[in-house]
């Protein structure tokens, strides 16, 4: 009876556990019912076994399996849409522009993170010319933000698909003096402090899923997911022309290109060549170095490639920051 009673306590949270190790979604609440429903489970089994006086202790604990098990598969058929399914959202790993001063470095600078001063009544905000650049860290996912002014109105949706995650550029409306993601409770408001015309503000952007089991949940409905965001927000001014130094162009290999960050296509660039940021990228003393960057070259800057680029894999190049175009 014992192996019935833990046969049917595994049965129902099997369907849980495999979430949780197959989607990654966390568990962040458990209704009261759910206990009752689990325990209720577990006596089921055991009743099964002393039904059909099952001696064989292996035996018993399928039984406490298959009718637990046969409920709860007809429960997920009943509740959910055969169309729907549940959202999963898979993490990519790590790339090599992570690891060699990529956006996902830019905590060096976080004298800047963190501007978090809730906004004074009738605060005024205006701010021309500045860049917002949303990146997605350690996976690619959509999301839904909002631009704030300084009382906290909206003054802007933001709506991103996952395929275009990473990098999100746009100019940001003068008044824009903050940025806020998520609903509900699990709303999170990041504050731009920085009043310098011109600059760019990144926001490293990052996702956690969490999910509520209730009964329904229990009996196979699929889980409803609620994403938990946290970000940081960089401000830098624009790299200045003339500036030089080694930078990251992208990951290459016999496939093609991993991550990029200049426009070239699907050629690789070479000494003499102008070519345009598509990826924030560090400016670094020299290929691969770990020490403080030189600057940060902003999207939509153009550099000359001072050699050819050097690899394998991972392609370094020194370059040099080229004045803005005129208008």
């Amino acid at each position: 009876m014992i192996a019935g009673f833990v046969g049917g306590v595994l049965a129902v949270l099997m369907r849980q556990i495999r979430e949780f190790f197959t989607a990654g979604h966390v568990v962040s609440k458990i209704e009261g019912e759910v206990w009752a429903f689990v325990i209720g489970f577990g006596v089921l089994g055991a009743l099964l076994v002393r039904i059909f006086r099952e001696p064989n202790a292996g035996k018993a604990f399928v039984f406490g399996i298959a009718l637990p098990s046969f409920l709860i598969n007809l429960g997920s058929g009943v509740q959910n849409d055969p169309q729907q399914k549940p959202g999963n959202s898979q993490p990519k790993p790590a790339t090599e522009f992570q690891e060699n001063g990529g956006f996902g470095l830019f905590s060096i600078f976080s004298s800047s993170a963190y501007a978090q001063e809730p906004a004074a009544a009738g605060a005024s905000w205006s701010v021309p010319g500045r860049t917002l650049q949303i990146v997605t860290v350690d996976e690619s996912f959509a999301y839904h933000a909002e631009l704030l002014d300084a009382n906290d109105r909206k003054i802007k949706d933001i709506d991103v698909a996952a395929n275009r995650s990473t990098p999100y550029t746009m100019a940001a409306p003068p008044e824009a003096a903050a940025i806020r993601f998520g609903s509900a409770d699990k709303v999170i408001v990041k504050r731009f402090a920085n009043k310098t015309p011109g600059i760019t503000i990144g926001v490293a952007l990052r996702v956690k899923y969490e999910r509520s089991v209730g009964v329904a949940e229990l009996l196979g409905k699929n889980p409803e997911t609620l994403p938990v965001y946290t970000a940081d927000v960089y401000e830098w001014k624009k790299a200045p022309a003339g500036l030089k130094g080694w930078v990251l162009l992208g990951n290459h290999n016999d496939s093609g290109w991993g991550l990029q960050t200049v426009d070239t296509g699907a050629r690789i660039p070479k000494a003499g060549d102008e070519v345009k940021i598509i990826v924030p990228v560090n400016v670094r003393v020299a290929a691969r170095s770990k020490q403080q960057p030189k600057g940060i070259i902003s999207i939509g800057q153009h550099v000359r490639l001072l050699g050819d680029p050097q690899g394998p894999g991972a392609l370094w190049a020194e370059v040099e920051v080229l004045p803005a175009a005129s208008p």
